[in-house]
C-alpha cells in the first residue's frame, strides 16, 4: 500500500500485523510508534479524528513495515 499525506503518497508499505485493543490499553509504545509523544497525544488526535471516544471502544493497532 501506499502511505499518504496531504492526499500525497510519500513511501509504499506493507502491513506486518494488526492488533485490536480498547482506548483504554494504548500504550506510550504504540503512540510513539505511530509518532506521538505520549498515549494522551494520540487519544486527543483520535478524539479530533472520530468525536467522542470511549475508553471501553475498540481500535486497531496497524503495524506497517516500508519496502
Amino acid at each position: 500500500m501506499y502511505l499518504t499525506a496531504n492526499s500525497e503518497p510519500f513511501a509504499r508499505a506493507r502491513v506486518v500485523k494488526a492488533v485490536i485493543k480498547r482506548v483504554k490499553e494504548l500504550t506510550d509504545e504504540d503512540a510513539m510508534r505511530d509518532g506521538f509523544s505520549s498515549v494522551e497525544e494520540l487519544i486527543k488526535a483520535l478524539k479530533k479524528i472520530y468525536g467522542s471516544l470511549r475508553d471501553d471502544e475498540f481500535v486497531t493497532v496497524v503495524h506497517f513495515e516500508l519496502v
